[in-house]
């Protein structure tokens, strides 16, 4: 009895572990991309000292680029002549062995950037 309820107990493991390890493996990629994503975003806007219509291209490109990632942006004026910029790179994650919708955000922002 004990052997039986050993055995039966482990092929539940494993086959938890097997539905389990892709799905943590898709998140693990999924936000690494985001948080990439968001970074580049960010020293976009640094470099071209705020959005602009060169920083827009690069924008709306990414955007078309990475259709399953909806990108937001959005400034802070700090003083009459700096702003900061908060971007957000979001997404929907379908956990499958749970059945069920998960978002991911990848938060960033920039440092002073003239205005």
């Amino acid at each position: 009895m004990k052997a039986s309820i050993q055995a039966y107990g482990m092929i539940i493991v494993f086959g938890l572990l097997i539905f389990i390890i892709p799905e943590l493996l898709n998140f693990g990629i999924y936000f690494s991309h985001m948080n990439d994503l968001s970074s580049y975003i960010v020293e976009v806007i640094e470099v071209n000292e705020g959005i602009n219509d060169n920083s827009l291209y690069i924008l709306k490109q990414l955007s078309i680029d990475n259709p399953e990632f909806e990108i937001e942006y959005q400034s802070k004026n700090v003083n009459s002549t700096y702003k900061i910029y908060d971007v957000k790179v979001k997404t929907n994650l379908k956990l499958n062995i749970l059945n069920m919708d998960y978002n991911i955000e990848s938060n960033k922002k920039s440092k002073r950037v003239l205005y």
